[in-house]
């Protein structure tokens, strides 16, 4: 007999978008998810299909989805809505990103597993997809082609916010660069030293003949004699 519920869906399940949320907060999705930035790749059949190996969920302005530090295994598709990614300094918060509809976070913990780097909170209300480390392997396990589209898609998100880093690492220390080139280009005061300079020749015959060892400057006769 054939599961009538393939992807773990419960009994009573409307598949509307939303739908009625679980006891965990997060609803089973049976509608496509729409063709929107790391899932534009992908057709309606393979967002069908998708849909039904993870979980939506309404967020609101303020919600934490994902802490700093904490054990992180679940990749999030920003349906609707706009959430800031940041970290934690000394005590300060250091904005680090702000993504939106079509973008994605938590793709790295979820090929890698590691504690989250950064937290993510909601800025807008919205709504989040999201799909965990199991239920990623059971999908591409069964659905090759779309596997292949969303991993592409994936790939594109984590290129993306790799070559942002780049951005701001490279103008980070071009600005220090600029800072030390202009400080050893300014011009510097002009110091002059406490140097002997070199007699002329008028001032080197005035200190031979001054010099005759008597102590006494010679007289120089200047009347002409017939």
């Amino acid at each position: 007999m054939s599961d009538p519920h393939p992807h773990g869906l419960p009994e009573g399940a409307s598949g509307e978008l939303p739908g009625e949320p679980n006891a965990t907060g997060w609803e089973p999705l049976r509608a496509a998810l729409p063709a929107l930035g790391v899932l534009a790749m992908m057709n309606q059949k393979a967002l069908g299909d998708l849909s039904g190996y993870g979980e939506l969920r309404a967020v609101h302005p303020g919600d934490t989805v994902i802490q700093e530090d904490a054990e992180q295994g679940r990749l999030y598709i920003i349906i609707s809505g706009a959430f800031d990614i940041f970290s934690t300094v000394d005590g300060k918060e250091i904005h680090l990103a702000r993504v939106g509809e079509g973008e994605c976070f938590g793709e790295a913990s979820l090929l890698i597993p590691a504690p989250a780097s950064a937290s993510v909170r909601a800025v807008q209300p919205g709504s989040l997809w999201s799909i965990d480390r199991d239920g990623l392997s059971r999908y591409l396990a069964a659905h090759a082609g779309g596997g292949g589209a969303l991993l592409m898609g994936m790939a594109q998100c984590l290129a993306a916010r790799l070559r942002a880093s780049n951005d701001q690492i490279i103008s980070h220390f071009m600005a220090q660069a600029r800072t030390l080139t202009m400080a050893r280009t300014r011009p510097m005061p002009i110091k002059l030293e406490n140097t002997k300079t070199e007699e002329s020749f008028f001032g080197k015959l005035k200190s031979s003949l001054s010099s005759t060892g008597t102590g006494r400057k010679p007289k120089i006769r200047t009347e002409i004699k017939l």
